[in-house]
């Protein structure tokens, strides 16, 4: 499945907080679903995007990639670990 860009881009400055957070959060560890919720909530924009659809967005976008079978785990996939560990350091 290929990314577009420009709506990775897009979807990446509209949410740097989220992203940051995820980042620190999976230094090596998998994040449940609930986990990602909760930072996707935490960081919620007053706009018309609901959690779902951010949590949605980060798994079509491939920003977050299952760690497991049963796609209850996720991580950051380590392109984007290293993207943002470039732009935020």
């Amino acid at each position: 499945m290929i990314v577009p860009p420009k709506e990775f881009f897009q979807f990446c400055a509209k949410h740097v907080s989220v992203l940051r957070e995820l980042e620190q959060r999976s230094n090596g560890t998998d994040l449940s679903e609930a986990e990602i919720a909760n930072i996707v909530q935490h960081h919620a924009l007053d706009s018309d995007e609901q959690p779902a659809f951010v949590i949605k967005q980060l798994k079509n976008l491939r920003i977050l990639v299952s760690a497991d079978q049963t796609e209850g785990y996720f991580l950051m996939a380590e392109p984007v670990r290293g993207i943002l560990r470039y732009l935020l350091e």
